[in-house]
């Protein structure tokens, strides 16, 4: 009688599940109604009981005969009962945490009278610690960014032959396909707002930059002969932040939207990493072996040294990924000692000092927006996992955990909601790369 159901096919269930009692003969469909119908926890944000209403539409009495749940976190004590005519009757069903194990997102609740099919009301679960499959499909899928405001996962699919770019709602896994086309459509992220994506496509030959509206409108911003890769859209989104790479070195770049003006930021093999407001710079890698980043004006001009390496730190190749404005922190990985490490240092290049330190690799994401903690990835378990890191304490919490690759994308704006990758569950028979999220 259990019935185990992906995101996608809950609202499915849900719409079905709108008509009541069907297949008896004994009256019409709507004669027991119940409510709240579906029964969702998720307003409660948490555990506890719901009171559902029996109400009998009808002049006999109708007898139920039985009630069951499909999860042995919901609980409900009743023995059966009779809903008398016009009349309204309440059972109480309770989730339980103690013996909630998170693997599904939804449950049922099954309603049996008599004289009547059984009917199946749809459960829903609160997001807590446990990982849900949003993209759900015999496909590989990637996810990129969860939009400003957590309520939508960006994500690429090879489903049709190239890339293509899908929205899914993280509360109803509602997903929307913005492109359809054998092309490579890969998205960057979202502009400051939801209302646009900002990607690079190959429908031209070579990469260029385009800009996608949530209604699947695509807009070219750059187009040349080599492929144009971008990085981030800053100041209102009208200036965008890219780099070109012309079979050589690739040089950074910054693209007005509004103008069409296209410049390069700095002469050389440089490419950019992050664009900090803040401070009026972008922060650049590439140049000479011995400097492991650069800043630069966004307006343009020489690039000048940030980050030096130096003998006693062992590091090379610094890659910047996440700047927070109230730590005035920049957050980075490395190599050190042939493994990947991770560090932060001041806008200046100052107090430059590694934060996480293990046997293995591990891969800074970014800061939590509320500046707490460092979201990272590691492969010190033997195979990739999520990880937060508490900047207060120094210490390290595990996020994930499976045999198979967890790889850290995104944290929501809430500093809770956990975008991640994983090949964890079979999809019609085989691993793909699938959507997942989670909460911290």
């Amino acid at each position: 009688m259990v019935r185990k159901t992906g995101l996608l096919g809950f609202l499915l269930l849900v719409l079905s599940s709108c008509d009541f009692f069907s297949g008896g003969n004994d009256g019409p469909m709507d004669d027991l109604r119940i409510s709240p119908n579906p029964v969702d926890f998720r307003t409660l944000g948490g555990g506890g009981s719901i009171d559902v209403s029996f109400f009998n539409t009808t002049d006999d009495t109708i007898r139920v005969t039985n009630l069951s749940v499909d999860n042995e976190a919901l609980r409900i004590n009743s023995s059966p009962f009779e809903v008398s005519p016009q009349q309204t009757v309440s059972r109480s069903l309770t989730l339980d945490f103690s013996e909630f194990d998170g693997r599904d997102n939804s449950g049922a609740l099954f309603v049996e009278a008599q004289d009547y099919d059984t009917r199946e009301i749809i459960v829903y679960f609160p997001f807590k610690r446990f990982k849900v499959n949003l993209s759900d499909h015999p496909s590989n899928n990637y996810p990129v960014a969860l939009s400003p405001n957590g309520e939508h996962a960006l994500y690429y699919s090879d489903r049709g032959g190239g890339y293509d770019i899908f929205l899914v709602n993280t509360e109803f896994g509602t997903i929307n396909r913005l492109t359809d086309d054998p092309h490579q459509n890969i998205p960057v992220g979202f502009g400051s707002e939801t209302d646009f994506i900002l990607m690079y496509s190959d429908r031209n030959g070579a990469f260029d930059i385009f800009k996608l509206d949530t209604d699947g409108e695509i807009t070219p911003l750059v187009e040349s002969e080599y492929d144009d890769i971008p990085v981030k859209v800053y100041d209102n989104d009208q200036e965008l932040l890219y780099y070109r790479d012309s079979n050589g070195p690739v040089s950074a770049r910054r693209y007005t939207i509004s103008s069409g003006r296209d410049q390069e930021l700095v002469s050389g093999p440089y490419q950019p990493e992050l664009y900090i407001e803040e401070h009026n710079m972008v922060v650049l890698t590439g140049g000479e072996e011995d400097e492991l980043a650069y800043k630069v004006p966004p307006q343009g001009g020489s690039a000048d040294s940030l980050v030096t390496f130096r003998n006693d730190q062992d590091v090379s190749r610094l890659i910047p990924v996440d700047y927070h404005p109230e730590l005035d922190r920049i957050v980075a990985y490395s190599d050190l000692d042939f493994r990947r490490a991770v560090y932060t240092f001041a806008p200046d290049g100052s107090s430059f000092q590694q934060v996480v330190n293990s046997p293995r690799n591990d891969f800074p994401v970014a800061f939590t927006p509320d500046g707490s903690h460092i979201f990272f990835e590691s492969n010190r378990m033997g195979n990739k996992d999520a990880f937060m890191y508490d900047l207060s304490s120094e210490e390290e919490e595990k996020i994930t955990t499976s045999d198979y690759d967890d790889i850290p994308i995104d944290i929501g704006p809430d500093s809770e909601l956990i975008l991640f990758q994983s090949n964890r569950e079979k999809v019609e028979g085989s691993r793909y790369h699938q959507v997942f999220i989670t909460t911290f």
